[in-house]
């Protein structure tokens, strides 16, 4: 019988339900895998603070080194989050050939090479399941059950704070502040939403499913990226009229001469497809490869069941194959050069405009378009007030750099008042 000690850092929401997880299952676990599982270290910042799991047979730390340098811990399990110390601690862990579990998007988005160069020079593991989608197993799925497919296309509802924002303001009719404000209240956006809503967390979740599917490192500062803090109560409704519904939406999509796209951004779905009845704060990722085609998986993105679901089964993973003795190193090395820019992707867009409510108006956005080559599919008035209204525009397909186009040329007309806001279409 192989006994396997683990190290966790971190016991706030996710590690407390790894910590419930792995030891109200251990018999179960170990009929599975035929291995003894033990938590033989938890460190926390206040070991004096009143704990709501087991703490029997388990030492609580505040100093790191504890685990670090405990030949006997095998695995460490890190959950705190962040850049440091979480760098300093799965580096060192490395070191001293410890496998590792971790759920730290942000941490490997950015340290990719580093992190598993150095994992391979010393014949350990890193598993990172829990790190993109909370409980949907997209990572293993990747790595192994579609690995004899190529994916060509990747689209995601990766981010549940803002998924819950937008379903909320299509579903009961709020504006961006005042659903925020609920989703705070209910725990879903931090105090700080800033990661969330201006796209920061979803662009970390992609950089790691594109390095995986690309096997190249794509840093997440080479993927375009754009919140939702923009999105107001009326584009929504626009949106519905059309057809469409509002996600915040990761976009991967391999083009055939090696570019790669990449982009998060809020973006109107067809309301005929699986993506958009997506609500609350449900996760959802919809993939197209070369050989299964258009595929989907679904459920809870976050919280500290469905995260400690991925990260638990992250565990039982990475015990089995030390078990095993058979290590699959991710080998991925070089940089990822071909990104896409964004001006050169294509595109339908919704444009909507405030502009004088006066003879001729129509005409000089008709010849602005002609001028930027984009055909225009439908345009709209709306709201006429104060000698203003809406104009709502819905482009054909057409290349980025024609829109930026348009708009400058916009500036020489004192008639057009303002871009109220632009929004990727896309018919997927």
């Amino acid at each position: 019988m192989k006994n396997i000690n683990i190290g966790i850092f971190g016991a706030g929401t996710v590690g407390k339900g790894v910590i419930k997880t792995l030891i109200d299952k251990s018999d179960l676990f170990f009929k599975r895998t035929g291995i003894n599982i033990r938590i033989k270290s938890v460190c926390i910042k206040d070991i004096n603070k009143k704990r709501d799991f087991p703490l029997e047979n388990i030492i609580l730390t505040n100093n790191p080194n504890d685990i670090l340098e405990d030949d006997n811990i095998d695995i460490i399990v890190e959950l705190i989050g962040g850049i440091q110390p979480c760098k300093d601690i799965i580096f060192e862990a490395i070191k001293r050939k410890k496998h590792v579990v971790t759920a730290n998007k942000e941490l490997i988005s950015k340290f990719w090479i580093d992190i598993y160069s150095l994992a391979e020079e010393n014949n350990v593991l890193v598993f990172i399941e829990g790190s993109v989608a909370g409980g949907i197993p997209i990572i293993q799925t990747l790595k192994r059950d579609l690995i004899s497919n190529k994916i060509q296309e990747l689209v995601g509802i990766i981010n549940g704070t803002t998924n819950f924002i937008l379903s909320e303001m299509t579903l009961k009719g709020k504006e961006f502040q005042e659903t925020l404000k609920e989703a705070q209240r209910l725990g879903y956006a931090e105090a700080d939403p800033k990661n969330d809503i201006e796209g920061h967390d979803a662009k970390y979740k992609l950089a790691i499913l594109s390095s995986l599917i690309s096997e190249k490192f794509i840093l997440p500062e080479k993927i375009y990226t754009e919140g939702i803090t923009n999105i107001s109560k009326k584009d929504i409704e626009f949106a519905s009229k059309f057809g469409y519904v509002i996600k915040l939406l990761a976009i991967l999509k391999n083009h055939e001469d090696n570019k790669i796209e990449l982009r998060v951004h809020p973006c109107m779905i067809n309301k005929k497809h699986p993506l958009s009845s997506v609500n609350s704060s449900f996760n959802a990722i919809w993939l197209k490869g070369d050989l299964v085609g258009d595929f989907m998986l679904y459920g809870k993105g976050a919280g500290e069941l469905p995260t400690s679901s991925s990260v638990v089964s992250d565990i039982l993973n990475l015990c089995m194959e030390i078990k095993q003795g058979n290590y699959i190193h991710i080998n991925i090395k070089e940089n990822h050069e071909n990104i896409l820019e964004i001006e050169n992707i294509y595109s339908k867009y919704y444009i909507r405009l405030l502009v004088e409510d006066k003879r001729g108006v129509i005409a000089i956005i008709g010849s602005i378009f002609d001028k930027a080559d984009i055909s225009i599919n439908s345009l709209f008035q709306e709201d006429v007030y104060d000698n203003k209204a809406e104009i709502i525009i819905i482009t054909h397909i057409v290349q980025e750099k024609n829109i930026n186009n348009a708009l400058l040329l916009m500036k020489n007309y004192k008639e057009i008042l303002e871009v109220e806001n632009i929004i990727r279409l896309e018919d997927f």
